[in-house]
């Protein structure tokens, strides 16, 4: 009862204010940019492929759902927006959090500090390799459901990061689960150069939104709980929406 007191009280204050308002202008164009950036991930992929080849993802299918996703600041208030508008959706999350906290917290934590130490050292590089890390494989083997899973299906597809909208597979869908013999064949399609000024033209886009990584559900949780502006103030981020 008191998280979902304290949740109610960080809803109200999320776009009180000259800050609320810009964070709700932010929000909205974001979700209005975003599936024009789906649709260029999907066909610019669709052009790699060779002959004979073509997507097996489909809904229903997944497997993908188990890998370790990291989150910019401005995608994680991105989805905390369409939470917030969706009360099925929020539950569902909130529910789901504790199994998933209980058996992911330790190695994201890890796989959190490791990014962000990449990004310390401006390594792009290594922050793209992290589906290669050991650490990001461990994460998969315990085989945790990512808690955004409603009905075997993403309840955030409308807002999913980036990282999951390119991510695909050109093998059968039964390749990508952990107890297959077979190795899929898993591409990782990245925004091209103009869709990123897209977002970075985004209406009070500010650095500060790009300059930490965290997994996915703890970002979005302690947004939802702790709100903003602690986030900020816990990973030192400066002020955002001013």
């Amino acid at each position: 009862m008191q998280k979902t007191h304290q949740m109610k009280n960080i809803k109200k204050k999320a776009y009180k204010g000259l800050s609320g308002a810009r964070r709700k202008q932010f929000c909205d164009e974001y979700r209005r940019v975003l599936p024009q950036i789906y649709s260029n991930l999907y066909n610019g992929y669709i052009k790699t492929l060779k002959e004979g080849e073509q997507i097996s993802c489909k809904k229903g299918c997944f497997h993908c759902c188990y890998q370790h996703v990291g989150l910019f600041l401005a995608h994680g208030i991105l989805i905390v927006d369409y939470l917030y508008s969706h009360d099925v959706v929020l539950n569902n999350f909130l529910n789901n959090y504790p199994q998933w906290k209980e058996s992911a917290w330790d190695i994201s934590l890890k796989l959190d500090a490791e990014l962000n130490s990449a990004m310390q050292e401006r390594n792009p590089a290594a922050i793209l390799r992290h589906a290669n890390n050991p650490l990001s494989s461990s994460y998969f083997d315990i085989q945790v459901p990512c808690p955004f899973l409603l009905n075997s299906c993403c309840s955030i597809y409308e807002v999913r990061p980036l990282n999951c909208a390119g991510h695909y597979s050109t093998s059968p869908c039964e390749w990508c689960s952990e107890n297959s013999p077979k190795e899929p064949k898993i591409e990782e399609a990245l925004p091209s150069d103009s869709d990123m000024i897209k977002l970075f033209s985004l209406p009070y886009f500010t650095p500060n939104l790009l300059l930490h990584l965290s997994t996915m559900p703890i970002m979005v949780y302690e947004l939802l709980v702790d709100g903003l502006p602690a986030f900020l103030s816990k990973f030192r981020l400066g002020s955002v929406f001013m």
